[in-house]
């Protein structure tokens, strides 16, 4: 059974990620209008946003910062958007990437998701709402991985610390047994040495 997950849930996860500070995301296409209308978009999500007038100028960021989500044309003049993102996807393997294109083809669409793209979407942008909807899902899939790598994170930590408890205690156990051997083998001693005395006692 398919389930789909809810904007409401989804918005919990990016609310609750909030105190990690704004998503960064960068928006790189080589029409203005449409770099200033998708900015728009998302100003008053408490994201931070940079743009790129083409894909030389997004490599160029991308190499000076890394980005939660990256939206990007896909023919772009200097570098294509594909390779914006195999760039940033070599240097972060979890940036989230959306491809936009206005000259849309199912090998470019097919392409772009078996490259890493997080999502495919068609300009111009009649309605908004798919935009911003699917930059919420990049962001919470990007939060959800970084809840994922925190706790992974803490498990290793007290897994560690469980081993070093545990080394202590098989040294405490070893020193246990050590000092149960001697005293049970002074206690032999003493018992002999107490029979002996008797019998000499006896005669």
């Amino acid at each position: 059974m398919t389930r789909t997950v809810s904007n409401d849930f989804i918005q919990s996860i990016l609310d609750g990620q909030q105190d990690s500070g704004p998503a960064n995301i960068l928006i790189a296409d080589d029409e203005p209008n449409i770099v200033e209308v998708l900015r728009r978009a998302l100003a008053n999500d408490r994201v931070r946003i940079q743009t790129a007038a083409d894909g030389k100028q997004a490599l160029t960021l991308i190499a000076a910062e890394d980005f939660d989500l990256i939206v990007t044309d896909i023919i772009m003049p200097g570098e294509s958007g594909i390779t914006v993102m195999k760039r940033a996807k070599e240097k972060n393997p979890e940036t989230e990437v959306i491809m936009i294109t206005g000259h849309a083809s199912l090998d470019s669409a097919v392409m772009a998701v078996r490259q890493g793209a997080a999502d495919y979407l068609l300009k111009p942008f009649d309605d908004l709402k798919v935009f911003r909807d699917a930059v919420k899902k990049a962001l919470a899939r990007r939060a959800v991985i970084r809840l994922i790598d925190k706790y992974s994170a803490l498990l290793e930590d007290s897994n560690r610390k469980l081993e070093n408890q545990k080394d202590r205690y098989d040294h405490l156990a070893d020193v246990a047994r050590v000092c149960v051997g001697r005293t049970l083998t002074a206690l032999e001693q003493i018992q002999k040495e107490a029979g002996a005395h008797l019998s000499d006692d006896g005669r």
